[in-house]
């Protein structure tokens, strides 16, 4: 596994009447805390008064494992930070809040078990969001400078074979999935969440996904273009 921050949709500088009060005026800071930095500082977090909202572009089902980590440029002030679940767009719970020590010029790593990720509501379009704020009494005061993320996902393998029109074998195809946002219009990923080249003589494919809605693309990159689209597919791990 490796840090990154693929997956990560926004991070919004949200003012708080405190730790846990519902989110007030938000204010996107996605691009300076995910450009891989941590010499910049991109907000500098009143205790009780500002926090981050890091939202995520995949359903909380995706994840198996998962830790967050921010780096602190240069804190004002030590102390403790912690990390909140959401459980709707704007509500936090610290039932399971996740606490560690500010230390400046370091990671600040929370590990989101499994009591954590299971106060996270589900947002309007499937993801979640957690939050980052000074703990419970603390007056530590980061100055963040980049958010990142390590995960393993929770997929089982979803496989099927390539055929033509009349049902025979077409192999060596290339078989893509995109995640479904929405159906009305039919929103998908940007990008394919994973793909695979069909058998060349058996057509059999095989793709590790997430529970979802799928659309599978299946393509001959050669010549002629053969190109197919699937209609939505429900995925259960």
């Amino acid at each position: 596994m490796a840090f990154v921050t693929t997956e990560i949709a926004s991070v919004e500088l949200v003012a708080l009447t405190n730790r846990t009060a519902d989110d007030g005026a938000l204010t996107d800071r996605t691009s300076c805390l995910t450009d891989g930095n941590t010499e910049t500082n991109c907000e500098e977090l009143t205790a009780g008064t500002e926090g981050l909202r890091i939202q995520f572009s995949i359903p909380n089902s995706a994840v198996a494992t998962m830790t967050i980590k921010f780096w602190d440029q240069d804190a004002m002030d030590d102390g403790n930070v912690s990390v909140l679940p959401y459980t709707d767009a704007n509500s936090v719970d610290d039932s399971n809040e996740v606490v560690t020590a500010l230390v400046k010029k370091e990671d600040c790593d929370f590990v989101l078990d499994a009591s954590f990720r299971g106060d996270l509501g589900v947002l309007g379009d499937g993801t979640f969001a957690i939050r980052f704020v000074a703990a419970d009494g603390s007056s530590a005061k980061p100055k963040a400078a980049e958010v990142e993320y390590e995960m393993t996902w929770n997929t089982a393998p979803l496989s099927g074979y390539t055929y033509d029109n009349g049902g025979s074998v077409l192999g060596s195809q290339v078989v893509q999935a995109y995640g479904v946002i929405s159906t009305g219009p039919l929103v998908l990923t940007d990008d394919p969440f994973d793909s695979d080249t069909s058998n060349a003589v058996t057509g059999v494919y095989s793709l590790d996904l997430y529970a979802g809605d799928w659309i599978l693309i299946a393509f001959d990159a050669g010549s002629p273009n053969k190109m197919d689209i699937s209609e939505i597919i429900t995925h259960t791990v």
